[in-house]
């Protein structure tokens, strides 16, 4: 379901009303939509051509997908964390200690 709404989010939203809303999302979150996606497709199409094999390695390369994509929005999470604490704390001072 999660990759579902993040292919709709780039399909729906171009990058300057993300950049603006503070949702933007970066490259390896691209990248393990699309290996979910493709690893979608080879497990489909070892179904088709009964082969074991191409099955098992499509989920192989959906899982990996999955990996990636939730590593990219653990990054996004933390920048955004960290954005959002500077913003509150724009006084405090860093080189005093």
């Amino acid at each position: 379901m999660d990759r579902f709404v993040a292919l709709y989010e780039l399909i729906s939203v171009n990058a300057s009303q993300r950049q603006r809303a503070g949702v933007g999302m970066n490259q390896e979150r691209y990248t393990g939509i699309f290996k979910q996606v493709r690893g979608t497709i080879r497990k489909s199409w070892g179904r088709l051509i009964a082969d074991p094999r191409m099955e098992d390695t499509g989920a192989r390369e959906q899982h990996a997908g999955r990996v990636q994509a939730r590593h990219g929005l653990a990054q996004e999470q933390a920048a955004r964390s960290l954005r959002d604490f500077f913003s509150r704390n724009r006084d405090w001072d860093l080189s005093n200690r």
